[in-house]
């Protein structure tokens, strides 16, 4: 008994494998990055390609850094790292009674917006400063601040002979160059170098303070006061993802995640904040999520004060 279509199933056979012979000898006579090859592998059996896995490579977003390596090793715990140090009460100028003096809300008014693209692709945090300078009355240019006054290092990491992943001092330099989408982050203690230089170079008697440790609640105060506060949070003001890190030569821990930001507080309400996003703009954000958010990145805050402020 003759079965039908055996014939047509025969050449569909050799069709098939004339098609991978030929596939096989393009693939060694002509030269393909392994993305080309996994596409066509994935042409040929879509169902025997491996599910993608989170490897030690993250790619940046909206240009906020562009890492080599992530380091698998757990951060260390509040514990181990230790308590932050207290924040002096007359540079924040609270009181007892502060709570009760603040405002049910409160906005700044004719804030200067700056957008860090497409010059500072990953200057977010100058740039951020560079907004509050310029709110001050000075003049200060992003790119200047970024070039001229922002310290800066190349990105080192290291294991140490205990075991520990050792690297380049997040908060005390920018890790790269911000002008480029290869740049990383910096933290407050760069932040307040860069603003201190230029504003002494400027004749100024302002400076830049770090209040890091501060409450959102703090931080709220100083807006009403018309002092807008550089924060670092997150784009988007997202749930921080997560991060990489390593210890300073000097023992302290710190760490970067890709979506990692640097924006201006200028205003809040019950339910809202404001920020002056070098990115965004003016941009209006839930509360509670900026204030997690800013809990998430270590509540890093700096303000501009007078000198005689920051003595008392």
């Amino acid at each position: 008994m003759r079965v039908r279509g055996h014939g047509k199933q025969k050449i569909e056979f050799w069709y098939g494998w004339g098609i991978l012979w030929a596939l096989c000898l393009c693939w060694v006579l002509f030269p393909m990055d392994c993305q080309m090859r996994k596409a066509v592998w994935q042409q040929i059996w879509p169902k025997r390609t491996e599910t993608a896995v989170v490897t030690s490579s993250i790619t940046a977003v909206a240009g906020e850094g562009i890492p080599t390596e992530v380091s698998q090793k757990k951060a260390p715990t509040a514990a181990q790292v230790g308590p932050a140090e207290p924040i002096p009460e007359s540079i924040l100028q609270a009181n007892e009674t502060a709570a009760e003096a603040l405002p049910a809300a409160y906005r700044i008014e004719n804030f200067p917006l700056m957008n860090q693209m497409p010059e500072l692709p990953t200057g977010c945090e100058i740039t951020a400063m560079t907004m509050a300078l310029n709110y001050e009355g000075l003049t200060a240019d992003k790119i200047e601040m970024a070039t001229y006054y922002l310290p800066k290092e190349r990105l080192q990491t290291y294991w140490g002979e205990d075991g520990r992943r050792y690297g380049t001092d997040l908060d005390a330099v920018f890790a790269g160059d911000p002008t480029t989408r290869g740049g990383y982050v910096c933290g407050t203690e760069a932040i307040c170098q860069a603003a201190d230089h230029f504003l002494q170079d400027q004749g100024s008697s302002l400076r830049a303070v770090d209040c890091t440790g501060a409450t959102a609640q703090e931080l709220y105060q100083l807006v009403s006061q018309d002092h807008p506060v550089v924060v670092w949070v997150t784009i988007g003001m997202q749930d921080r993802y997560p991060a990489e890190g390593w210890y300073t030569a000097d023992g302290d821990y710190v760490d970067w995640s890709q979506n990692d930001h640097g924006a201006v507080l200028i205003g809040y309400e019950e339910d809202t904040v404001w920020i002056a996003d070098p990115i965004q703009g003016l941009m209006a954000y839930d509360r509670a999520q900026f204030e997690s958010v800013y809990a998430q990145r270590g509540e890093k805050a700096v303000w501009l004060a007078e000198m005689t402020q920051t003595a008392e």
